[in-house]
């Protein structure tokens, strides 16, 4: 009987909707769904629990061999291992040999890129021009200058800078060309007499680009002076901006070089290290350089 009484077609159980007025709310919650979040609910206040008492319970005093390589991580409070655990785990599983050939082939490269850097370096030097007195990439403001001796008054003076082409000088600038007139007259007395024996193309005079080629070309107008002092403008800020990027593209090298050095030193260092002999520290290293070991002497065969 059992048998026909389950063979027996049932009606389907049907869940009780949610309400038309109440569907804005989402789905009804079922029974499973509230047993499903009571389970979540308890299995986390149990957990809660357990660890609030592990935490009352704990030594004070206790140490485990794992807090030297391990650390809290601060975003999500998990135990997770040091990078250096992590380096060290991975150097055992290559094995010392290949960690040897390794280093090696670090070492050799290493010394290819300072020479490379070297090479580059020594390029850029002999194709720029360096001033001392100041660092790569600045610039001190300062104008060209030159001095020409005359027999005569400052009037003299501009006259001859128009009969050369040349531009005559701010306010600033008269005077100097004012004093080099009274100059000239006090203690050249020797330069009056041989000046008009001189060659306007001698360095002493050393003219100005606009100067040498306003003298050298026919004459122009006003306007067509203009236009070629803003070319030659133009010109000089182009070949001042590229000489300036390359003192800091050799500023940066030099940089580079010496950072790849110290990285050198440090493994060439440990190198050594691992070599056999007794040996003793002599120095502390710093940031720029590896400490310094001395090795005791050992007598050849």
């Amino acid at each position: 009987m059992s048998s026909l009484r389950n063979a027996i077609k049932r009606v389907t159980h049907k869940e009780r909707a949610q309400p038309t007025n109440r569907k804005h709310l989402g789905l009804l919650e079922k029974h499973k769904d509230y047993k499903q979040r009571s389970d979540n609910f308890h299995k986390k206040e149990k957990r809660l629990k357990a660890l609030n008492e592990r935490a009352q319970n704990r030594n004070p005093d206790e140490f485990y061999m794992a807090m030297n390589s391990s650390q809290v991580d601060a975003r999500t409070g998990q135990h997770k291992k040091t990078d250096k655990a992590l380096l060290c785990e991975g150097m055992s599983e290559l094995g010392a040999d290949a960690i040897k050939i390794m280093k090696t082939q670090d070492l050799k490269y290493l010394r290819a890129v300072v020479s490379r850097d070297k090479k580059k370096e020594e390029r850029l030097r002999s194709s720029l021009h360096f001033d001392h007195t100041q660092e790569y990439g600045e610039e001190v403001q300062r104008k060209n200058k030159k001095t020409l001796f005359v027999d005569g008054t400052e009037k003299d003076a501009k006259k001859l800078l128009k009969e050369n082409g040349g531009v005559l000088w701010d306010e600033d600038d008269d005077a100097s060309v004012s004093s080099a007139a009274s100059v000239s007259s006090a203690t050249h007395p020797q330069h009056q007499s041989d000046q008009n024996d001189q060659d306007p193309s001698d360095d002493e005079y050393d003219l100005d680009v606009s100067t040498l080629l306003a003298a050298s070309a026919k004459p122009q107008t006003e306007a067509q002076l203009k236009k070629q002092n803003r070319r030659l403008t133009k010109i000089k800020k182009r070949i001042e901006k590229n000489r300036l990027k390359s003192y800091a593209e050799l500023r940066n090298r030099e940089e580079r070089r010496q950072k790849v050095e110290v990285a050198l030193a440090y493994m060439e260092t440990e190198k050594n290290m691992n070599s056999k002999g007794a040996k003793r520290k002599v120095a502390e290293g710093d940031t720029s350089k590896p400490p310094t070991y001395k090795w005791r002497r050992k007598r050849a065969k």
